[in-house]
């Protein structure tokens, strides 16, 4: 009967010892709570303890018995406190009143030990304190299914009261006449041998299923992060598919601004056409006067060397007048793609006066220059052309309707380390409070004629160098806009 009692006690050892190795190496890395990892870990070594004292005491040495229970007992209390720690915190006045009663129930046992109590008084308090902290369990795995109704807590419930069972029926047994006789744990009859290695497998059955309630766990966390990595996954590809529909549009975008600007460009030359036509016809009629005079010349037989080189010269200088506008028109109409480069504003506001000048003399209007020799700033030289001719077409229709006797547009230029600043002002009637607030909205225009563009394009324009366009009144009535360049790249 002893080498019975040593060989599965013996195996209990091994097999707790084998689920708590295991449920060491899957769990230690795991994320769970540190709390609950530390009372599994504590059981799971006291339940192996108590297996290997239960051996070791079958060898005739009562004391490894009286170890047994005590760390059965306190395996059983540790798998408690795992079981309140679901549900709610466990605090340190509780862990230390609870394990104080059960030292005092162990205490207890070790004196009828000491004074070789009958073998039945024994057997009845380690009964009713495994009793007592079975009924304790099950009381606290009813409050952690409230909080996690997992199927493993409540397969942990079922044994519970199966071991409560079991215990039950070792007291009944124990108040049978044979053991009147009995004075050792391994004396017990068999039906008693059959019943006390029954409740020690469930003990063990006990641990593997909360070994198995950590694994579920585990197992929905995994699920859990594979589910939030399919919807990261599929946030991610949402994410590439709007920045797809982003990037079209921003190319959309890009492609009408440009076709805003080429008919805004239209739109503000479309106006001097007629002045620009008749700046052309001056150099050209005079080319065609010296030509006819030139042939004349030859035709009489009359010209000469002196004659020749003046009309020769006085062509060249029509031609190269002409050239001049078709130029600086050209350079203001081309739809190639615009690269920054380092430029003299100075010399690129001198090309758009050569178009605003003839309908300026029409209308006269007087210009007047405040600009160095000098004003570099790296810019797309098409786009700010066309900011400086929007800014002088609006100036020159601002002068058209105004009571002025003297109409003027002053361009002044200046510079800094940093910054170079260029301003545009009229002596005319200005911008009124209630439109200078959207002065620069697209869409929106206090002129009676154009599409509302002009303006919003500057500002889109002078945004993309890096600068900043701004209006206000001007110090002698009128209006002035002004535009703030960088120095350095943008």
């Amino acid at each position: 009967m002893n080498n019975l009692n040593q060989i599965f006690y013996l195996m209990f050892a091994v097999f707790a010892l084998g689920i708590a190795l295991n449920a060491y190496a899957d769990f230690h890395n795991q994320k769970i709570r540190s709390d609950i990892k530390v009372y599994w870990i504590v059981a799971m070594t006291l339940i192996v303890i108590s297996s290997v004292s239960y051996a070791i005491g079958s060898f005739g040495l009562p004391l490894f018995l009286f170890l047994g229970s005590a760390f059965l007992a306190y395996s059983l209390l540790t798998a408690g406190y795992l079981f309140r720690s679901i549900s709610r915190t466990l605090t340190r006045q509780y862990v230390v009143a609870s394990a104080s009663l059960v030292l005092l129930v162990i205490a207890l046992l070790g004196y009828l030990l000491a004074v070789q109590a009958p073998y039945l008084y024994r057997l009845l308090t380690v009964s009713f304190m495994l009793l007592a902290l079975t009924v304790w369990q099950i009381w606290e795995t009813r409050q952690a299914k409230k909080v996690d109704p997992s199927i493993h807590l409540r397969f942990i419930q079922y044994l519970l009261f199966g071991l409560i069972v079991l215990i039950v029926f070792r007291i009944l047994t124990a108040t049978d006449p044979k053991y009147d006789g009995v004075n050792y744990l391994f004396e017990e009859t068999s039906a008693a041998l059959f019943v006390r290695l029954t409740l020690s497998a469930s003990y063990l059955l006990l641990f593997f299923f909360i070994n198995n309630y950590f694994y579920e766990k585990l197992l929905m966390g995994e699920r859990n992060a594979l589910a939030q990595l399919s919807e990261k996954k599929a946030e991610l590809q949402n994410t590439v598919k709007e920045n797809e529909q982003i990037k079209n549009l921003l190319t959309e975008r890009e492609s009408l601004i440009k076709s805003l600007m080429r008919s805004n460009k239209t739109a503000a030359t479309g106006a001097l056409s007629a002045s620009i036509a008749h700046e052309l016809n001056q150099p050209l009629g005079a080319s065609n006067l010296n030509i006819q005079f030139l042939k004349r010349k030859l035709e009489q037989g009359e010209l000469s060397a002196d004659t020749q080189k003046e009309l020769f010269a006085a062509l060249e200088i029509d031609n190269n007048r002409a050239s001049s506008i078709v130029r600086s028109l050209r350079s203001i109409f081309t739809d190639e793609k615009a690269a920054v480069e380092c430029a003299n504003l100075s010399a690129l506001i001198e090309s758009i006066l050569v178009i605003v000048r003839p309908e300026m003399r029409a209308k006269q209007i007087q210009l007047e220059l405040k600009l160095p020799a000098a004003l570099h700033a790296p810019v797309r030289q098409t786009e700010i052309q066309q900011v400086i001719l929007n800014l002088v077409n609006n100036a020159i229709q601002s002068l058209e309707g105004s009571d002025q006797q003297e109409k003027r547009i002053t361009i002044e230029g200046s510079s800094d380390v940093n910054c170079m600043q260029i301003a545009i002002t009229d002596n005319g009637a200005g911008v009124s409070p209630e439109i200078q607030e959207d002065l620069f909205t697209i869409l929106s225009s206090a002129k009676k004629t154009g599409m509302g563009l002009g303006l919003w394009l500057c500002q889109h324009i002078i945004g993309r160098h890096g600068g900043r366009i701004w209006y206000e009144d001007a110090p002698q009535g009128g209006a002035r806009f002004c535009i703030e360049l960088p120095q350095s790249n943008f």
